[in-house]
């Protein structure tokens, strides 16, 4: 089984390589190609745990990955497994917002208000809502006055 799995691992990575090649002679762009793993590679858990061995690198021309890494600034690594948790700690301390309002009988956060970050644009927003309201009842009174003059008794 292994064998078959290894077997399918270099036909799928030579058909990469070959359709990177194409890439770059038919566009005219310089292609880097990265083939991390195989069947078995890695610690088990998709957390992306591959050694620098079991890589192989393909480049249409010498010196690509180098050009790229020049440009571009290195971010920290970080794992899929390391990402998930950071995921999870925000979902959590929602989740304990959410419980700690709904004990205190508050309603729940609306993520619409989510982009306020300053005292000042919740003071925005709060005169905003007022003159909103305040437009709302004018309305309504007018409404009203208009209804109770009209109606036929």
């Amino acid at each position: 089984m292994k064998m078959e799995e290894d077997a399918t691992y270099g036909k799928m990575q030579e058909s990469l390589m070959e359709e990177a090649r194409e890439l770059s002679i038919l566009c005219g762009v310089d292609v880097a190609l990265l083939c991390a793993g195989g069947p078995g590679t890695g610690d088990g858990d998709g957390g992306g745990a591959v050694s620098t061995a079991e890589v192989a690198v393909w480049e249409s021309e010498e010196g690509v990955l180098a050009s790229y890494r020049a440009i571009l600034p290195r971010p920290e690594a970080h794992t899929l497994r390391e990402c998930l948790e950071l995921k999870l700690a925000r979902e959590r301390a929602k989740l304990a917002m959410v419980r700690q309002c709904r004990n205190l009988c508050v309603h729940l956060w609306d993520d619409t208000v989510s982009y306020i970050s300053t005292a000042e644009e919740a003071r925005a927003l709060l005169e905003s809502m007022d003159a909103a309201m305040v437009a709302a009842t004018a309305r309504w009174e007018a409404l009203r006055w208009v209804y109770w003059t009209t109606a036929t008794p």
